[in-house]
């Protein structure tokens, strides 16, 4: 049997890590914070931001 690979665009792994911050944190990155990991794959993150996510995460 042929083992298949699928690889995931970028697009799919913002949604992804998206999701998993709504679902275990309760926390959603906004419009801009998607379109910096889209351009960038790179997010930095405010402490004031987060702060409120931190036990979550």
């Amino acid at each position: 049997m042929q083992a298949i690979t699928m690889l995931k665009n970028n697009q799919e792994i913002i949604a992804e890590t998206d999701e998993d911050l709504q679902l275990q944190a309760g926390m959603q990155l906004d419009d801009a914070e998607r379109r910096c990991l889209l351009n960038t794959g790179i997010l930095f993150l405010d402490i004031q931001r987060i702060k409120p996510y931190l036990a979550a995460i």
